[in-house]
């Protein structure tokens, strides 16, 4: 039996916009369209093929979290996945051109 994924990953974007029709390209859905969140920047949700959720953020006004390559840091994301050729295949294709740090 198949199951969702059920974790939404967060990141930050340069342009939200624009990683969201990476995702439709790549195959994934939208689900929250790009949007202007207040002064605090823009987001959109969209979801991959296999069915995980990411949230993408455009820094505003609210940078996000400032704390890295320090103790207490966030340090990890992980997918799990219920088909990973199709999910190997969406990130191939969404980060394509993204560069290898992504």
């Amino acid at each position: 039996m198949a199951v969702t994924p059920p974790t939404v990953v967060s990141g930050i974007e340069d342009d939200v916009d624009e990683t969201a029709r990476k995702a439709e390209l790549a195959g994934g859905t939208v689900i929250i369209a790009p949007m202007d969140v207040m002064p605090a920047g823009r987001m959109a949700i969209f979801m991959d093929t296999t069915g995980a959720v990411i949230a993408v953020r455009q820094p505003g006004q609210h940078l996000g979290a400032q704390l890295v390559n320090e103790p207490g840091a966030f340090v990890w994301s992980e997918l799990t996945s219920s088909d990973p050729a199709s999910s190997k295949a969406f990130y191939s294709a969404f980060l394509a051109g993204a560069g290898a740090a992504r």
